[in-house]
């Protein structure tokens, strides 16, 4: 599988009170952090090598990160925040392959990352953006498809004359080819969809979707954030067996040191 980049730098203004001091992949989240549950979905799908960049709380989450040994985390420090994009150019260097994945911290789902990427592969896109059909998708922007998969309608631009045959919300997840850097603004700081994907598509280049049907929850405001917990318990993602596989405590066996009963 390829290779990933997590995108955690900025300040979570949605989620405060929770992230005044502490960075979004650090909060609670069923007993563990969400962080866990980001490199527990990525590693259930392959994904050995990740990269992050850090601000906002960096020293608690730099040190978080030096626990994860299921993956080789590479931190990136900001200094000052650099957007979504900024965020994804000063990571380049950690880059080994020509394809690529990058990831918000915002969600948590169970999106096939091995189809989405076989789709982007197969394609030869410079960018494929994962989709998910969500009851807030109009409110947040839709994004439409045509019959290849090629992006023809984004929010907020009317692209085409082509009606989209399908149409859902960015999941926060994206394939992209080393060759989106010849697209990237000659600035240290910009938005990736502001400041490249929108211009691109005006000027007729052709990026990817992929519509996924899996469950995609939001994490990224303070009702959201609980709401997604109390589903979780209730029907919790079928990856995060190996999750919580030490909180199974099976006849002669001791708990791990990784065992807690409530937040004890």
């Amino acid at each position: 599988m390829i290779e990933a980049m997590l995108l955690a730098a900025g300040f979570s203004t949605r989620l405060h009170p929770l992230t005044c001091d502490i960075p979004k992949p650090m909060l609670p989240f069923l007993n563990r952090k969400l962080l866990d549950f980001t490199v527990g979905y990525l590693s259930h799908f392959g994904i050995k090598r990740l990269s992050t960049n850090a601000h906002h709380g960096r020293t608690p989450f730099i040190k978080e990160l030096s626990m994860h040994h299921a993956l080789n985390i590479h931190p990136f420090i900001e200094d000052s925040i650099l957007g979504t994009g900024g965020g994804i150019q000063n990571m380049r260097s950690f880059l080994t392959q020509d394809d690529f994945m990058v990831i918000n911290c915002d969600f948590v789902c169970d999106i096939n990352l091995k189809e989405a990427y076989a789709k982007h592969k197969s394609s030869g896109a410079i960018a494929t953006l994962v989709l998910v059909e969500h009851e807030d998708q109009q409110k947040y922007g839709e994004i439409g498809l045509d019959d290849r998969g090629q992006i023809v309608q984004f929010p907020k631009q009317n692209l085409s004359t082509t009606t989209p045959i399908e149409k859902g919300m960015f999941s926060g997840i994206h394939f992209l080819n080393r060759k989106i850097f010849d697209l990237f603004p000659n600035k240290s700081s910009f938005c990736i969809v502001r400041d490249v994907y929108q211009p691109a598509l005006e000027k007729g280049i052709t990026f990817n979707g992929y519509l996924s049907k899996a469950r995609w929850l939001d994490v990224g405001e303070v009702q959201k954030y609980a709401t997604a917990q109390f589903q979780l318990l209730e029907t919790p993602f079928k990856w995060m067996t190996t999750l919580f596989e030490d909180s199974i405590i099976e006849a002669g066996k001791a708990p791990s040191n990784r065992f807690a009963v409530g937040n004890f």
